[in-house]
Parts: structure tokens; C-alpha cells; sequence
């Protein structure tokens, strides 16, 4: 999985990656880019047998006390079937209802051909570039005393 274009601080922040030995066939990359702010990024296949580390992944990201916005990168994913698909809905609704912004980045052409046909980019915030979610989500204030 290629690098994100994110800032060199929070390259340093990485907290942690995957794949497991055994489930070579994906990557699931977690950054903190500014406070309050998680970035998921996912490569490779994303089928039935990764979707259970996805959805846990997203999950403790989506329960962290001081999360405010979630980026969910699929730009690198070569494959989505609908568990995959799934799971990012989920991850929405989640998100909803502990209202934290999310943005999806994944091209709708490949891969995320599927969710433009089934019209789930209308439900989905999908942006084309990790910029232009990163521009979507603000940055998150500090409390006032």
C-alpha cells in the first residue's frame, strides 16, 4: 500500500497495521493526521473473509471518546464484493449516530464500480481524493474554559 499525502508528523502517528500473516490478500493502515481525526486506509482485496478486521478496525476507530471525523481510504482497494460494501454502510450508520463525519475516498470507476450502480453513492460521502475529504472534514476545536 502505497504511502497517504498526508502531513510528515502524522506518518509518525501510525498505531497500527495490518495484515495478519495469514490474510496477505489486504492492508488496513491507521493514522491520526490531526486531533480528533482518524484515517483508515485499506488496500487490496476487501471480500467476506477481510471484512471482519475492516469492521473492527472502523468500529474502534468509530468508539474512540474523542473522535470527531473518520476517513475511510479505499482508493487502493483492488476488489469489493458486498460484504465490503457492508461494512462501510455500516461504519456510516455508526458514525451517524455517534455524529462523526465521515468521507469515503474511492473512485467509482474499478473497484467502487458496484457502489455507483447500486446508487450507495448517494448514501455514501465519497470524495475522489484523500485531499478533498481531508478539506470536508474541520478541524476539530478545542474546549473552552
Amino acid at each position: 500500500m502505497s504511502q497517504f499525502p498526508i502531513p510528515q508528523q502524522a506518518r509518525s502517528r501510525q498505531v497500527r497495521s495490518q495484515p495478519d500473516p495469514e490474510c496477505d490478500w489486504f492492508t488496513i493502515t491507521i493514522t491520526h493526521p490531526r486531533p480528533a481525526l482518524s484515517l483508515v486506509g485499506v488496500g487490496g482485496e476487501i471480500d467476506m473473509a477481510a471484512t471482519p478486521q475492516l469492521d473492527v478496525s472502523l468500529d474502534d476507530e468509530l468508539h474512540v471518546g474523542s473522535c470527531r471525523g473518520l476517513i475511510l481510504d479505499m482508493s487502493e482497494v483492488t476488489f469489493l464484493d458486498a460484504h465490503g460494501i457492508s461494512s462501510m454502510l455500516r461504519a456510516r450508520s455508526t458514525a451517524r449516530s455517534r455524529r462523526i463525519r465521515m468521507e469515503v475516498v474511492i473512485r467509482l470507476t474499478g473497484s467502487g464500480r458496484p457502489i455507483a450502480l447500486l446508487g450507495l453513492d448517494r448514501q455514501l460521502p465519497i470524495q475522489r481524493s484523500l485531499d478533498a475529504a481531508l478539506r470536508r472534514i474541520p478541524e476539530a476545536r478545542q474546549p473552552t474554559r
